[in-house]
C-alpha cells in the first residue's frame, strides 16, 4: 500500500509519511470498545485474532523504537497494552493466547530506559500500562508465569523497585506479591542483586523505613520502637480524628494498609521467611523485628479503635467483654515491649561485636608498633657494632657465651680425639645467621651524591 499521510490535520499529527496517526486512533477506538467490559465484544475480538496481532505489532514496534519513543508511539503502546489487559484479565484461555510473544514484548518494555521515552509523565504512563498488563495477562496462568520467570522478567520488575519513585514501587510490589504464588518466583527474588549489590530483603527493609519516615512513626535514632502503645501509628494517622463510622466504612487503621506499602512488605516476608536472609545489616534486623509482628500490632490498633468508638457511642461493655478487651490491649502492649527488648538486645550484641573488633584491631596495631620498634633496635645495634670496636667485641663475647650455654656439658672422651674443629677461625660475624646472608650497606644514591 503506497498511501502516505501528510500529517497536516489535527488528527494526523505525528503521522507524516506514515500511517501512525490512523493506527493511533484505530487502537483508541478498540480501547473504547473493550472499556465497556462486554464479554460479547471480548469473544468477537478474540475470534478475530486481536491478541496475537497486537502482541506481534507491539513487539516489533518496541524493538524498532527502543532508541526513542515519541508521544504517538506512546499512545499506541499504552492503548494496546490496555486492550490486552482487559482481554486477558478474567480468562485463562486468553492469557495463554497472549503467549511467548507477548511475554517477550513486556520484558522488552520493562527494560526500556526512561531517557528513551518522551518527556513528562510518558515513562511513568508506559510502565503503569506494562505492569497492569503483566498483572492481567501473566499472573494467573501457570504457563505464562513460568515462562516470564525463566526469561528473567522478575529481575526486570525488581530493578524497577530500586530505580523508580514510590508511586511505581507500590504497583510493582503488588504485582510481584501475586507472582510469589508461584514457588519458582521466590528463588529468583532471593538471587537478585540490585545496582548497589543489595539483596531483596535489604531493599524491603529500606522501603519499610522510608514508609515510617514519611508517616512520622515514633522511632528512636537506631530504629527502636518509640511508643509501645502505638508501635505502627504515625503522626499523620493520629492527626485524623476518630469518629463513629458507618456500616462497612473502613477506619483509619484499615486505610493505612491501603495508603502505604507496609502490608505488601509483610506479605513478602511471610513468603520468604524471617530468618536466614542474605544481605541484612544491623538496622535491617531492628526493622525485621517490627515487620515480623506487624499483624499483631495492627490488630491491636483495630481493637483500640473499636473500644474508642464504643465509648464515643455510649456503649458500655459487660464485665466479661470488658475483661476480654483489657486483655487484648494489654497483650498488644506487652508484645510491643517484648519487641523493644529484642531490638535493644540486638543493638547490645552488635555493640559488643564492634568493641571486640575494635579491640582486635587495636591489638594488631600494638603488635605492629612493637615489631617496628624491635626492627629499629636491631638496626641501631647493628650500627653501633659496626661503628665502635669495643661494642663489637662485647657482641662477640656475648655470642660466644650464648654458644657455650647452648652446648651440653662436656664429658670425658678419653681415648677419642677431635678430628675437625667445630669453630671457624677468624670469624667476624657477631649475629646468628642461617644459610642466607643479607648485607645492608650504604645506599647507592648517597655514594653517588658524594
Amino acid at each position: 500500500d503506497e498511501y502516505k499521510s501528510e500529517g497536516n490535520s489535527f488528527f494526523a499529527k505525528g503521522g507524516r509519511n506514515t500511517k501512525r496517526s490512523q493506527l493511533r486512533y484505530t487502537v483508541r477506538l478498540f480501547r473504547s470498545l473493550v472499556s465497556t467490559k462486554d464479554e460479547r465484544i471480548y469473544l468477537d475480538l478474540c475470534d478475530q485474532g486481536i491478541i496475537p496481532s497486537l502482541t506481534g505489532y507491539l513487539r516489533v514496534m518496541t524493538q524498532e523504537k527502543s532508541s526513542h519513543i515519541d508521544y504517538v508511539d506512546l499512545d499506541i503502546i499504552c492503548d494496546g497494552l490496555f486492550i490486552l489487559s482487559c482481554m486477558g484479565e478474567l480468562d485463562v484461555h486468553r492469557k495463554e493466547i497472549f503467549g511467548s510473544e507477548g511475554i517477550e514484548m513486556l520484558i522488552q518494555i520493562l527494560s526500556t530506559k526512561s531517557s528513551c521515552v518522551c518527556g513528562g509523565l510518558g515513562y511513568h504512563r508506559l510502565l503503569v500500562a506494562t505492569i497492569d498488563c503483566v498483572w492481567c495477562c501473566i499472573v494467573g496462568s501457570i504457563l505464562n508465569e513460568d515462562e516470564f520467570i525463566q526469561k528473567q522478567g522478575i529481575f526486570s520488575l525488581l530493578d524497577l523497585i530500586e530505580m523508580n519513585p514510590k508511586s511505581l514501587q507500590n504497583i510493582v510490589l503488588g504485582c510481584l506479591l501475586d507472582l510469589t504464588e508461584n514457588a519458582k518466583c521466590l528463588h529468583f527474588m532471593m538471587a537478585w542483586k540490585g545496582h548497589k549489590q543489595d539483596y531483596f530483603p535489604h531493599v524491603l527493609c529500606e522501603l519499610w523505613r522510608d514508609e515510617e519516615h514519611e508517616t512520622y512513626v515514633a522511632r528512636t535514632e537506631r530504629g527502636v520502637i518509640g511508643d509501645h502503645r502505638k508501635p505502627l501509628m504515625g503522626f499523620l494517622q493520629q492527626s485524623v480524628p476518630l469518629t463513629p463510622l458507618k456500616h462497612l466504612e473502613p477506619s483509619r487503621a484499615i486505610l493505612d494498609l491501603i495508603d502505604n506499602m507496609r502490608s505488601k512488605i509483610y506479605g513478602f516476608f511471610c513468603k520468604i521467611g524471617f530468618g536466614d536472609l542474605p544481605g541484612l545489616q544491623e538496622e535491617d534486623y531492628i526493622t525485621l523485628c517490627i515487620i515480623e509482628n506487624f499483624l499483631d500490632f495492627k490488630m491491636g490498633e483495630i481493637w483500640q479503635e473499636i473500644i474508642t468508638e464504643l465509648e464515643m457511642e455510649g456503649v458500655k461493655l459487660i464485665a466479661s467483654d470488658n475483661e476480654a478487651t483489657d486483655t487484648i490491649l494489654r497483650a498488644s502492649e506487652e508484645r510491643a515491649l517484648a519487641v523493644t527488648a529484642t531490638q535493644n538486645y540486638i543493638l547490645q550484641q552488635y555493640h559488643k561485636h564492634d568493641l571486640e573488633f575494635e579491640k582486635t584491631f587495636y591489638n594488631e596495631l600494638i603488635r605492629n608498633h612493637i615489631f617496628h620498634e624491635k626492627q629499629l633496635d636491631r638496626w641501631k645495634s647493628f650500627i653501633a657494632r659496626t661503628s665502635k670496636y669495643p661494642l663489637l667485641m662485647i657482641a662477640k663475647d656475648s655470642q660466644n657465651q650464648a654458644i657455650r650455654q647452648s652446648r651440653p656439658e662436656e664429658k670425658d672422651y678419653s681415648g677419642y680425639h677431635t678430628v675437625h674443629n667445630f669453630e671457624i677461625p677468624n670469624l667476624s660475624i657477631t649475629t646468628f645467621s642461617g644459610q642466607f646472608l643479607k648485607i645492608e650497606s650504604t645506599p647507592l644514591e648517597i655514594l653517588i651524591r658524594h
